[in-house]
């Protein structure tokens, strides 16, 4: 059953990559890509656990688990959060570039000031502005992801 089940999966993969349509392939494409992430971030996530957990032995720190687990659940929570702040910059940035036709500066003031003129460029203010959800469609149109 298993080795059917496998050639069944490797023969739907070979035709979904090289089918006829652009988005099926770009789809079979990205949820492959989407697959191998999550494998190896499970990967890279237990292997450093086990690693720590072993210094943790040799140190005979057991005393010391929770504050050193702790520790490393506050590494791992500002590597995602660094993450996060990483791919919503460059996805403004590509915003931008695509809207205004012309590079964007990098820094932390250029990109305030960048934030700063999206925001004005769209048309939205704080005080009784346009939504920001009025224009998801608008910037979902501007942002080039597959040709």
């Amino acid at each position: 059953k298993t080795l059917l089940g496998a050639m069944f999966f490797l023969m739907s993969m070979t035709y979904l990559t090289n089918h006829g349509d652009k988005d099926i392939r770009r789809y079979t494409y990205e949820v492959i890509s989407q697959t191998i992430s999550i494998f190896c971030a499970v990967l890279i996530f237990q292997s450093t656990n086990d690693f720590v957990d072993e210094a943790i032995r040799f140190a005979d720190a057991e005393n010391f688990k929770v504050c050193i687990s702790l520790v490393h659940m506050v590494i791992w929570y500002a590597a995602l959060q660094f993450h996060v702040y990483r791919v919503s910059l460059f996805g403004l940035e590509s915003i931008l570039e695509h809207k205004h036709k012309r590079p964007v500066m990098h820094g932390a003031l250029e990109n305030a000031v960048t934030c700063a003129s999206l925001w004005r460029s769209m048309g939205l203010n704080d005080k009784g502005g346009k939504e920001a959800d009025d224009h998801v469609e608008d910037l979902q149109a501007q942002m080039t992801c597959w040709k």
